[in-house]
């Protein structure tokens, strides 16, 4: 696995995960003004094998350990890279300070509901296959959870041509492998986990608003936070309103 690292490795480790078909660029922003304060690190899993969100933990605490010396770590995650950081916190407690968990879920608890998701993302994976990834990326951004990022018209734009650099095989391989339909929930895995969390989520995206209020009813260390007037993709519609929520929360957590 790719690991980019920014900041003096005397710092405190602050690990950025993306989300579904990002890549270690969308932390660019992030990571310049944050390595005055640590030594952050992105992770390019895009090209990994990838068979499951536990699999993924292993290889990512493999790669880690090649490129720094302090086992202990800070992680933001996005989306996709959400449930990767809830997971990678489960399977290794003991080197997480902190997490931000930004518009994820723990995964689906009910059966049959994870059964027809597993569907829908073989559907959506099909697509990608059989119509290229210009149509899939207009289907995907069509989703109502990016309705308020479309609204950005130059920063959508500009989203559209990174994304059209993805590699389409393994981004199929990473819809089907990683689905929420496939991966088992983790809802009641949660109170195991003791260490302090910020949850995100965008006042206009109501789904995820849901979802992040009930993980704080079950964990009474976390704290959540509505950013206004963004949506699901929040750190890119608003990349400074971002920066400023989790930059508190992030230097004032862990062993200084």
């Amino acid at each position: 696995m790719i690991l980019e690292k920014l900041g003096n490795q005397g710092f405190p480790n602050l690990l950025f995960l993306y989300g579904f078909m990002g890549e270690a660029a969308d932390w660019q922003y992030f990571r310049e003004d944050l390595s005055r304060d640590f030594c952050c690190l992105s992770a390019n899993f895009s090209a990994e094998n990838v068979t499951s969100l536990s699999s993924l933990s292993w290889k990512l605490k493999e790669s880690l350990e090649t490129l720094v010396t302090s086992r202990r770590y800070r992680i933001v995650g996005y989306s996709m890279g959400g449930r990767l950081a809830l997971r990678y916190a489960l399977e290794f407690p003991d080197s997480v300070d902190c997490l931000v968990i930004a518009s994820a879920s723990p995964g689906i608890e009910d059966l049959t509901e994870r059964q027809i998701r597993a569907i829908e993302d073989d559907q959506r994976a099909e697509i990608l296959e059989t119509k290229g990834i210009e149509y899939f990326l207009e289907y995907w951004y069509g989703n109502s959870l990016f309705d308020s990022l479309r609204n950005h018209s130059q920063i959508y734009t500009d989203l559209i041509k990174r994304r059209s650099r993805v590699n389409p095989t393994k981004t199929s391989e990473i819809l089907r492998n990683l689905s929420p339909g496939r991966e088992p929930s983790m809802w009641q895995q949660l109170p195991n986990l003791k260490c302090p969390i910020l949850l995100l989520a965008g006042s206009l995206d109501l789904k995820y608003i849901g979802i992040l209020q009930k993980v704080k009813d079950i964990l009474p260390q976390a704290t959540l936070k509505i950013l206004p007037n963004v949506g699901h993709a929040m750190h890119i519609e608003k990349p400074e309103l971002f920066l400023e929520t989790i930059r508190d929360f992030l230097i004032t957590q862990g062993p200084q």
